[in-house]
């Protein structure tokens, strides 16, 4: 019996590696973790599907926890500083021994992302709230779940232990907060007073008081106390307007109780985004959606006596000279305002994603703060002075960039690779992923290692071309190249010169020279560039390949065609066009056959360069085309796009051969290298 058999192509495989330029992903909180028996010096942050822990002192990198392929949402921290809880996209949770930087279990139950991770005071526990409206309550001893509690229906944003009792409480986005008896799995109360969602809530005082943070801004503050269920309702005064109705028939079994005692004003507006507390369950944190955190100081019973009894004295004092009687029954009475102290807030340079706090030594308070520009800050503030500010005393920027990355290029050995942002440009050690220089520039659109990997040429949106000494980190010279951003620089094929592209209209050809630098006796030679030619065209050019065989040259322009031309002559081939958006980037093949073009209209086209045929159009992406390269010697190239994946192609037989997930977003724009 004869078969045939169709032979099939072998292609490589590629995975994930690593990932640079992430200090702390703005999806997820920051916490302290103790390192080393110090605590105040540690935290970790999330970083794609991986875990970060910083050294706040020496600004470095001291430990990765990896994960696999989601992201990280949520962080928390075991109450005997061993073990951290990370809970993920997908709704995964797992547990990190942070001596050997490994997972000893992991808990899928939920089926979304996790929103909310807490341990219990012993740590034998752990609840956890999900987008899927689920709180599942898991034993970390035994690596088992004990029981899920259904009953909200929106997302849970909090759930935390009391520490003296066996109940969860929790928050959603359906405005309501429960009271859960873990004894019974039982939701045993039901808060039903607030008017929009519910985005947070903390416990103060040794679970004292309950503090809920909405839509507005009002910290709503609700008196938490127990009672003898003997003592039938009516002999207690309790707050029944704010308490589901068909929990009303079961107050008596049930010894908890509250009471809405006030509230506190934000000086922020919009929604809360987040209540946290610090270990001693004294200072209250509040961030919203904007810059700024609002620090509360709520005093113990023995200072609130102290400051009644100064305030009595004061009142008294003033009284005999004034021959006025003293209402001493009104000055004992204690309000909220002489239980909690507002702090100085603290403003940050961008949107709070996340904080934690430590108490130090003589009343200093320590607070990291994960910033949504991709760094982290760390702030001291002395509680007790009258007068006190918060002293930023750290921050770590270094190692990531703080606006969009827009450009990647490596070098020709693969030793080292730049990235160029809005405002500056990093060389990065390819091995080591350590950022090896930082060079502040204006808005970078387009960077390529020059010949020998010494230099860099960067081309700027205010259309200036940089070329930067590596070796120093310094910007040897701004080249006034074009009157409009520079958006395309490109070597020669013989690597003497680059070409450049920009808004104004022009394709500009510069020779590469090498000559002394008096002010630089070090550097026995830098290098220069000279402009030879100049191609103008009537439309903006938006990106510039030159054929590897020399041959021919091809622009993309502002009128949605690419056109190709003579490189010696200047003389015009043929248009390309096709594409209903513009062609945002496009490269030629190694044996100069075909051209494949990519557009904002999500759209690869390849094309024959000896006739301009569109030979396949395909529909790559769900946003636009924003990167397009070749793989040297074959027919096989890669696709980028806003829609946050990394695609590879086969140009001759029109298929999608691999598609690579890119994980992370800082404003739609992929920084996931």
């Amino acid at each position: 019996m004869n078969t045939k058999m169709g032979l099939t192509k072998q292609y490589l495989r590629y995975v994930p590696s690593s990932n640079v330029n992430i200090i702390a992903s703005s999806r997820c909180n920051v916490i302290f973790v103790e390192l080393e028996g110090q605590e105040g010096r540690f935290v970790a942050t999330g970083a794609c599907e991986h875990i970060i822990i910083w050294d706040l002192r020496l600004n470095e990198k001291v430990r990765v926890l990896t994960g696999e392929k989601t992201i990280v949402t949520r962080l928390a921290g075991s109450p005997n500083k061993q073990y951290i809880a990370a809970g993920y996209e997908d709704g995964v949770i797992k547990i990190f021994d942070l001596k050997s930087e490994e997972d000893v279990s992991i808990f899928a139950g939920h089926r979304s992302e996790i929103t909310s991770l807490s341990y219990d005071t012993l740590g034998y526990r752990l609840a956890s709230g999900s987008k899927d409206t689920d709180i599942i309550i898991w034993d970390v001893v035994d690596e088992t779940g004990i029981c899920r509690l259904k009953g909200h229906k929106d997302i849970v944003t909090k759930v935390i232990f009391m520490s003296k009792q066996n109940i969860v409480i929790s928050s959603s986005k359906d405005t309501l907060v429960k009271f859960w008896d873990l004894d019974t799995e039982h939701n045993f109360r039901t808060l039903v007073g607030h008017r929009s969602e519910v985005w947070s809530l903390a416990l103060t005082k040794n679970n004292q008081y309950l503090i809920t943070g909405c839509r507005d801004n009002e910290l709503r503050l609700w008196k938490l106390f127990f009672v003898d269920t003997e003592i039938t309702e009516c002999d207690i005064n309790v707050d029944t307007s704010n308490i589901n109705e068909d929990e009303t028939t079961d107050m008596q079994k049930y010894p908890l109780r509250y009471s809405f005692v006030g509230s506190i004003l934000r000086s922020s507006k919009g929604r809360v985004v987040s209540l946290e507390v610090d270990p001693s369950e004294t200072i209250l944190a509040c961030y919203g959606t904007n810059d700024t955190v609002e620090l509360f100081h709520f005093l113990q019973e023995s200072k609130v006596k102290e400051n009644m009894s100064k305030k009595l004295i004061k009142k008294i004092k003033k009284a005999s000279e004034n021959t006025d009687e003293v209402n001493t029954q009104f000055l004992n009475t204690v309000t909220l305002r002489d239980e909690i102290k507002r702090l100085p807030h603290i403003k940050v340079s961008d949107k709070v994603k996340g904080l934690d706090m430590v108490m130090g030594k003589g009343g200093e308070l320590r607070i990291c703060i994960g910033v949504d520009d991709n760094s982290l800050d760390l702030y001291s503030l002395q509680i007790e002075e009258r007068e006190a500010e918060a002293k930023r005393l750290r921050s770590i920027k270094a190692h990531g960039h703080r606006t969009d990355v827009k450009v990647v290029c490596f070098s020709s050995d693969g030793l080292a690779f730049a990235t160029a942002s809005g405002d500056s440009i990093k060389l990065w050690n390819r091995s080591s992923l350590a950022c090896i220089h930082t060079i502040e520039c204006g808005p970078a659109l387009t960077a390529t290692f020059a010949p020998g990997d010494r230099y860099l040429i960067v081309g700027l949106k205010c259309g200036k071309m940089l070329i930067v000494h590596l070796l120093s980190g310094e910007i040897l010279e701004k080249v006034p190249a074009h009157t409009g951003a520079l958006r395309s620089v490109i070597l020669y094929p013989d690597m003497n010169g680059v070409v450049s592209g920009g808004d104004d209209k022009n394709v500009q050809f510069w020779n590469f020279e090498i000559f002394a630098d008096i002010d630089r006796p070090t550097e026995p030679q830098i290098l220069s560039v000279t402009h030879t030619r100049t191609l103008k065209l009537e439309e903006c050019v938006l990106c510039v390949r030159i054929s590897p065989n020399n041959k021919f040259l091809a622009v993309s322009l502002l009128d949605l065609t690419v056109k190709i031309f003579f490189l010696d002559t200047f003389k015009f081939i043929i248009s390309l066009y096709g594409h209903s958006q513009p062609v945002l980037c496009m490269d030629i093949s190694s044996d100069s056959t075909l051209i494949a073009t990519g557009s904002s209209d999500r759209n690869v086209k390849i094309w024959g360069l000896d006739h301009g045929n569109c030979h396949k159009s395909i529909f790559v992406h769900d946003n636009s085309v924003t990167g397009l390269a070749f793989v040297p010697n074959t027919h096989y190239f890669f696709t980028c796009g806003k829609d946050g994946k990394v695609k590879q192609w086969d140009a001759d037989i029109y298929k999608n051969i691999a598609t690579l997930q890119v994980i992370y977003f800082i404003n739609n724009q992929s920084s996931y290298i």
